[in-house]
């Protein structure tokens, strides 16, 4: 099996033996295309990593003429294709288990995983493992600006690894075999707090009390003289200890570095208002983390194109420093808003955390397990965007009551156990127009107040359409407010003229109409032909032939999936968005054209008591 090495000095073991790297410029192209196996590495880049951005001009020929040198090369120890050309540069394919670098990783997170558990010989064992992959420097040999950055980032990724073994080790209580281990290293890293920590309660440890004291001033005159910093809590506090001699008070262990994992999109640069909707999410998100065995959980609910999940996203990125070890955006259902079945999520979560594929679990519930064991120990907030039901959202809950939790949904149905709902609705009219102000410029709105008012009434005051209107304007400074303001006054196009720069909100509504069952689309669609804004029970049972208790309970589903709004309680009556409204007539107008629903109670009529 061949063998690709980078931890150390640059080497290749084929089939046949070792490739011979002839050229400086040979170590630095392969190292290149190591580095990035399995992805494209760009002529442009190889040029740059060679030359240092200084190239000669015959720099890319010179590229193709070293990479059919290492093909030569690799070709005689057994691997004639593992170099392919693919347009902009070359790729090549490092197997599982080929790339020493690759096994690391996996290790590393193998380790990870089974301490987690609870399994700490087992993830000493994967340290082990990972650490003696390690030959020496990372690209050894090469003297290359493109690779000191890389080398770093390996070199910090190693030592952090060294220190997690050693953290488990202590916890274990074998200390004895770790103390020489850990003066070596404070002595070559003096400027790494955890290492000093980690060597003083070692030195406690085995009874060398005096001497764990002595490297805490080490320690201390090293950060002051170097770089002018007092020793951190950690250190000092673990000090105070020693000095008190309180040997039932342990230090609390040094806990593993997780590196953040963000997922989250690019925050909206048009974001407007709702400022109390995002006070009811950071404040509910901060002011009860970490009480209890639950997570904080949000659910924002609201109707298609009123921004829900450019609000969650705005709140991630304003509680990143409550939960700065990750913020995960996963959506819930594809691009035709079919769900995604819950174990395909957790896979995709667990990627998130660099768990190899081979580390993944087959079933749901050993998904669900792994997954909330690589969340425990850290401050991850999780947003889960899209949700159908509550079903589906219950197995991507974190455990503890460290991380936090935000799910979008378009229906109230959701419900969830100690969660906070925050509902968005239309935007208040000053917001809207300086929503539009944002995309079309403010000036232009000022203009005429009154048209940038209507026009933000005719968008039904929902981001998404308002952002559709102000990239129509922007994108066609040669118009008028009043001009945009009388094509969006056409109803039988409004969703056309809308539709074409992104606020589909037709699209958006043929998905929750496809969804509903057929009595409930009936309804929805029969409605839109009655006189009038409003409607109450009497109205639903006349047009659909049913009884009160039917019609009130197709109704309250409407209503759940803010397709209708209900306007009064007692008795109960109900509206569309204007939006809505038109899409529902369009739904009318292609299902039943020549039918008419007039013969309903009028509102003044006391609508029949449910029992």
């Amino acid at each position: 099996m061949s063998s690709y090495r980078l931890l150390g000095n640059i080497e290749i073991v084929g089939p046949r033996g070792v490739a011979p790297l002839r050229t400086p410029r040979h170590q630095i192209v392969l190292a290149m295309l190591l580095v990035n196996a399995g992805h494209v590495v760009p002529v442009g880049r190889l040029v740059n990593a060679v030359w240092d951005g200084a190239p000669p001009t015959s720099a890319r020929n010179q590229i193709h003429i070293c990479i059919s040198a290492l093909r030569r090369l690799l070709k005689d120890v057994g691997l004639p294709d593992a170099i392919s050309t693919r347009s902009p540069g070359y790729l090549l394919d490092a197997k599982p288990g080929e790339l020493d670098l690759h096994e690391f990783d996996q290790h590393v997170v193998s380790a990870q995983t089974a301490q987690l558990k609870g399994e700490s010989d087992e993830a000493v064992a994967y340290y082990s493992k990972a650490l003696s992959l390690w030959r020496g420097e990372p690209f050894s040999g090469i003297e290359c600006d493109a690779f000191r950055a890389i080398a770093t980032n390996l070199k910090e990724r190693h030592l952090t690894a060294v220190e997690d073994r050693i953290e488990i080790l202590l916890g274990l209580g074998r200390t004895q075999e770790i103390v020489s281990e850990l003066l070596e290293l404070s002595a070559a890293h003096p400027l790494r707090e955890r290492l000093h920590v980690l060597t003083m309660r070692a030195l406690c440890g085995v009874g060398r009390r005096a001497e764990a004291l002595n490297a805490y001033h080490r320690a201390s005159h090293t950060l002051i003289g170097d770089i002018g910093v007092e020793p951190g809590p950690q250190l000092q506090n673990l000090y105070q200890s020693i000095l008190a001699d309180d040997r039932d008070a342990q230090p609390a262990a040094v806990p593993a570095v997780h590196p953040p994992v963000c997922t989250l999109p690019p925050a909206p640069a048009d974001f407007t208002g709702r400022q109390k909707e995002l006070g009811e999410i950071t404040g509910a998100l901060t002011g009860s983390r970490g009480r209890g065995h639950h997570p904080p959980i949000v659910t924002i609910t609201g109707m298609v194109g009123s921004g829900k999940t450019s609000l969650a996203v705005r709140a991630g990125y304003e509680l990143a420093e409550t939960f700065p070890d990750g913020q995960l955006y996963v959506s819930l259902s594809d691009g035709a808003a079919r769900a995604r079945r819950p174990a395909e999520i957790l896979a995709r979560i667990l990627r998130f955390f660099d768990l190899p594929a081979d580390r993944i679990p087959d079933g749901l519930d050993e998904r669900a397990e792994t997954y909330r064991a690589l969340v425990a120990p850290r401050r991850v907030l999780v947003i889960l965007d899209g949700a159908a039901r509550a079903e589906q959202v219950a197995p991507l809950l974190p455990g503890g009551g460290n991380s936090g939790v935000i799910v979008t949904s378009r229906t109230r149905r959701i419900s969830l156990p100690g969660h906070q709902r925050v509902e968005v609705g239309s935007m208040e009219p000053a917001e809207a127009v300086e929503f539009l102000g944002r995309m079309a410029g403010r000036d232009r709105l000022r203009t005429d107040p009154a048209a940038a008012r209507e026009l933000a009434d005719l968008c039904g005051r929902l981001p998404l359409t308002l952002r559709a209107a102000g990239s129509q304007l922007a994108a066609r400074p040669h118009w008028t407010v009043p001009q945009l303001v009388t094509r969006l006054a056409d109803e039988y196009s409004r969703f056309d003229q809308l539709g074409r720069d992104g606020g589909d909100v037709r699209t958006a509504l043929a998905l929750a109409y496809g969804a509903m069952d057929e009595q409930a689309r009936r309804l929805f669609r029969r409605l839109a032909s009655l006189p009038g804004r409003e409607f109450d029970t009497c109205s639903a049972m006349s047009v659909l032939n049913v009884s009160a208790d039917q019609a009130e309970d197709i109704l309250e589903s409407l209503a759940d999936m803010y397709l209708l709004t209900a306007t009064t309680a007692n008795p109960l009556r109900y509206r569309y968005h204007d939006l809505v409204r038109l899409y529902a007539t369009e739904r009318f107008i292609v299902h039943e054209p020549d039918r008419r629903f007039l013969d309903v109670t009028p509102p003044s009529v006391a609508l029949p008591q449910r029992t």
